[in-house]
Parts: C-alpha cells; sequence; structure tokens
C-alpha cells in the first residue's frame, strides 16, 4: 500500500452517480441517536436520502465527509459506517470552504433548535452539568456526554454557538 493510498487519494467518489436532492434539514433525535435516517453505526448507503453532497472527499483510507454546504452540515464515515456529525451554525474561521457554505439552524427534537444566537448558558439549562468545558482566546467548548454520545459545542469567545459535533463517546 502506498501514501496514496492510505491517505485515500485516487479512490473514486462512491456519491458521483447520486442525484442532487432537496430537503429539509432534518431534526437530531437523543432519544433514538437519528439524525433523518442515519444513526451512528449506519451503513454508508443510507446517506443516499440526501442525494449527491456539495463535497465529497476522502480523509484517509477508510474515512470519507459528506459536505452538505447548502444545508450547512457534514456527516463522516468510517469502514462504511456513520461516525460523526457536524452542524455549521455561526461564523467560524474553521468553516469547509464551499462556495454555497450557508449556516444551519438544527433542532434537537422535541428539546431547542440551536442558532448562532444560543448561548453558552442556555446549552447547560438544556445539557446540565457539562463533561468538559475547554477556555481559549479563540473559543469556548462545551462537551455533554449523552446515551453513549459526546454532543460539542463550539461557541465565540462571547459565548456564542457556531458549531455542533456529534460523535460517539470513545471517539476522537
Amino acid at each position: 500500500m502506498g501514501i496514496l493510498d492510505f491517505l485515500g487519494l485516487g479512490k473514486e467518489d462512491p456519491t458521483k452517480d447520486w442525484s442532487v436532492l432537496e430537503f429539509e434539514l432534518p431534526d437530531f433525535d437523543l432519544k433514538d441517536l437519528s439524525f433523518g435516517p442515519l444513526h451512528f453505526g449506519c451503513e454508508f448507503d443510507l446517506a443516499h436520502a440526501f442525494g449527491r453532497p456539495d463535497k465529497f472527499s476522502w480523509s484517509g483510507r477508510k474515512y470519507c465527509e459528506l459536505l452538505y454546504a447548502r444545508y450547512g452540515f457534514q456527516i463522516d464515515f468510517e469502514d462504511g459506517r456513520l461516525r460523526y456529525i457536524a452542524f455549521f451554525i455561526g461564523p467560524d474561521a474553521c468553516l469547509p470552504e464551499h462556495p454555497q457554505m450557508a449556516l444551519a439552524q438544527p433542532w434537537l427534537k422535541k428539546i431547542a433548535q440551536f442558532t448562532s444566537d444560543t448561548t453558552a448558558d442556555e446549552l447547560r439549562k438544556i445539557f446540565g452539568e457539562a463533561s468538559s468545558e475547554d477556555f481559549d482566546s479563540d473559543e469556548i467548548v462545551l462537551t455533554f456526554a449523552r446515551s453513549g454520545l459526546n454532543l460539542e459545542f463550539e461557541l465565540t469567545p462571547e459565548a456564542r454557538l457556531k458549531r455542533w459535533n456529534i460523535f460517539p463517546e470513545m471517539d476522537r
């Protein structure tokens, strides 16, 4: 295996023949750990329900990223299984580069909608005490462990939400 194989370079885009679809951003359901038709550990083929992503990339031999820039989210798969969801909610220097990049306003089903106006205090009211809190000059990161998942919220230094990452507790 060469370095290009290890990096996933030269691998085919398995979404290239998928149709581009229009859809409403589904809620993330903490009760059944689902995002629309997807749940952690589900097969890659279920992502077909969202249609062809705005950008597909391999970031390793077995790890790929599907960016739905027009909807403000990304889903990642490792070994053909869902491993990570990110919602891009507020302005951030680390947003993926894409000409159609939009910001999301995702819902945690039956609980709350998250926007760039959501504050750290509001997140604590919803989830209680964070399992971890990291503060530096660039951002605040609050992580809440729930139902085997890490719900990681990245906020501005002024404590306004900019990104919501979801991944299994043992990851990252």
